[in-house]
């Protein structure tokens, strides 16, 4: 078959790439046991296939009797993009992905040529090289932060304890530890008459009524930790995807009702279908690489919930996870316990985890506090010290142990730290704590840009 010479200089690219791309897959991929391959016995694996027609006909694709189940798009042009994503914001020097379920998202071409070059061990380095070079400068591709979001389920899974999923349109990938800001009650913040009784108007001044200046609304964006993140093919443990950066994403924070609390009593009237107001990820996440051989992770109260997110990424990465979670007493665990002495939650069943559940009162499982199992199993693998690293988040006072617990072992350790927020993005400074780098003075700094992660040994605990 004849190929037609491409005509420009982008053509060229898009075509070197392309080649380049499936070449790679031919000699890395396609019969190995890991990494991009198809799925199913290696003697039934279709060649790949390269296209160069525009859009909807991919550059590249990967086949497997007869159909397509991945594909990518080489630096296609904008008018390409919106045939297949309408209404996403666009960044043209990119690489477009989309698999067999109808998953699409962006790559960076530089990012994912570094990576395919780490994981040949620099053996198609030259050329590599050679399409780095030739590749347009790109800025990074940077989703809004701010999103429309609707709510895919809203459910009260145990007394004031609930789980809000939400499908966002196209938002960046968080790290475990980040943070959401969520406008929990539209009401303050709109004009629409299913809300208001007035209209606007360039002649007169609204008029409110008495219930909307008294009744308490929550007109600040309140902070919710990420507990869950999912977005992409959920059977795709490929290293390469994380380099994707995902269209219908779906983000699920989990939080308890304050009783009274404007905030948290308007999230939790929100029901499937609606829409919501979200700013984020936001914050410095947990610093999750170099992955540890093992991570402790421990969970005090409602702040157990982003430990979900950090111990689907860790178990994905090949770490042992070994969970301790506490509360003062059993309805302010925020999972659903089962098990005769309940301390079974299957969401972390699934992931392969048993954690060790502690309650001050004894009503679910271990007497005692968190620390109490923490501190046996360290003394028991005094031995493996070395290859733990520990991770928190909770109330103060835990977080406070944790840091004599990590000093008296010599551990690594890693804590969330919790404050009310007003903006998020560290403009009003009203969530800053008081911290002290080694060989420097003591100084404040805002928990929602510098944190909420922090090494517990920087956090002045009784400042």
């Amino acid at each position: 078959m004849t190929k037609k010479k491409p005509n420009s200089a982008r053509g060229r690219i898009r075509s070197e790439l392309a080649d380049f791309l499936a070449d790679y897959a031919r000699k890395h991929y396609m019969d190995a046991e890991a990494g991009l391959r198809l799925k199913g016995a290696p003697a039934k694996r279709a060649a790949v296939a390269r296209k160069r027609s525009p859009l909807p006909e991919p550059d590249l694709s990967w086949a497997e009797r007869g159909s397509a189940i991945w594909k990518f798009y080489i630096l296609p042009e904008p008018s390409a993009v919106r045939r297949l994503a309408e209404g996403v914001p666009f960044l043209k020097d990119t690489i477009v992905y989309s698999d067999k379920a109808g998953s699409i998202g962006f790559i960076e071409p530089l990012p994912f040529l570094r990576f395919l070059d780490e994981e040949s061990a620099g053996e198609d380095h030259a050329r590599i090289l050679a399409l780095m070079e030739c590749l347009p400068a790109a800025a990074p591709l940077q989703p809004p932060s701010q999103f429309n979001g609707t709510v895919v389920d809203s459910a009260e899974f145990i007394r004031d304890h609930f789980s809000l999923k939400v499908k966002a349109p196209y938002a960046q990938r968080p790290l475990p530890g980040q943070f959401l800001q969520v406008m929990c009650d539209p009401v303050p913040h709109v004009s629409d008459p299913k809300y208001r009784s007035f209209e606007y108007s360039e002649k007169t001044l609204p008029r409110l009524r008495g219930i909307e200046l008294l009744e308490r609304r929550p007109f600040l964006r309140r902070p919710f930790s990420i507990a869950s993140y999912k977005a992409g093919p959920a059977d795709a443990n490929e290293a390469w995807l994380d380099l994707v950066t995902w269209l219908g994403a779906e983000f699920e924070i989990i939080y308890r009702r304050i009783p009274g609390g404007p905030g948290t009593g308007a999230l939790s009237r929100y029901a499937a279908g609606d829409k919501i107001d979200i700013v984020g990820p936001l914050g410095k996440g947990f610093a999750v690489g170099p992955i540890p051989e093992i991570a402790l992770l421990v969970g005090g109260g409602i702040g157990a919930p982003p430990l979900i997110f950090l111990a689907e990424e860790l178990s994905r990465r090949g770490c042992e996870v070994k969970l301790f979670l506490g509360a003062v007493s059993k309805d302010r665990i925020p999972f659903c316990l089962e098990g005769e002495n309940g301390d079974t939650i299957e969401r972390f069943e699934r992931m392969g985890l048993c954690p060790a559940v502690c309650t001050d009162d004894g009503s679910a499982g271990i007497h005692g506090l968190v620390t109490k199992p923490l501190l046996e199993y360290l003394e028991q693998n005094q031995g493996r010290l070395a290859s733990m690293k520990m991770f928190a988040c909770g109330p103060r006072p835990l977080l406070s142990a944790l840091n004599g617990i990590a000093n008296r072992f010599h551990l690594p350790c890693e804590v969330l730290l919790e404050e009310r927020m007003a903006c998020g993005i560290g403009a009003c400074i009203s969530c800053v704590c008081a911290v002290k780098e080694p060989g420097q003075k003591a100084h404040f700094t805002r928990i929602c840009v510098e944190g909420p992660a922090f090494d517990v040994r920087k956090v002045m605990w009784h400042a």
